[in-house]
């Protein structure tokens, strides 16, 4: 089990941060791993289930971050539907309360993490700025949720209660734009 690989509990700070500096271990979220076990989604979400109260979703650049199209985020947002009453949590996390519509969330590793279809809309809805860096997270999200971002436009046309739907919109048709500019990949 991926658990059984992160050190926070068993070393003390300083060892931690010293197996860190001679390259023994890195960091993986806010735990640390042996040097030599490979990133994977699942040892990423291993990582925030220390931190995020036990039926939380994480979701945001967090949930971009577990699906490995973005860096670890700073702080982590959770959320917890609305039928559970929220717990006090550390301050890296921010929880807030949701309702998840059927196919939102999947489960990675022992985490629940918002899809990869729901982190990009989520992507694309509450990010400020809106740059490459963003529209290729949420176009590989929309690959790996097997929709292409006309197919993610009609499907967010037709949500209902969508806060921020014309900047969704908006902005999955600058993806759409991306992705015709760099016209078809060739696959070996």
């Amino acid at each position: 089990m991926l658990t059984s690989f992160l050190l926070d509990s068993r070393l003390p700070a300083a060892e931690l941060m010293s197996a860190r500096l001679d390259g023994d271990v890195r960091s993986v979220g806010s735990s640390y791993v042996p040097a030599d076990i490979p990133s994977t989604p699942e040892l990423r979400a291993t990582s925030l289930v220390l931190v995020v109260p036990d039926a939380a979703v994480i979701e945001g650049r967090a949930a971009a971050w577990v699906h490995g199209v973005m860096s670890a985020p700073g702080r982590v947002v959770a959320g917890r539907s609305v039928s559970i009453r929220p717990v006090r949590e550390p301050s890296t996390v921010l929880q807030r309360q949701v309702s998840y519509p059927a196919g939102d969330v999947a489960s990675i590793g022992p985490a629940l993490v918002t899809s990869a279809l729901r982190t990009a809309l989520d992507l694309a809805r509450r990010e400020a700025a809106f740059d490459l860096r963003l529209a290729t997270a949420v176009a590989t999200l929309l690959g790996r949720a097997g929709i292409d971002p006309t197919g993610a436009r009609r499907a967010v046309a037709g949500r209902e209660g969508m806060p921020y739907r014309l900047r969704v919109l908006d902005r999955l048709a600058q993806v759409e734009r991306l992705a015709r500019a760099a016209g078809p990949v060739s696959r070996p």
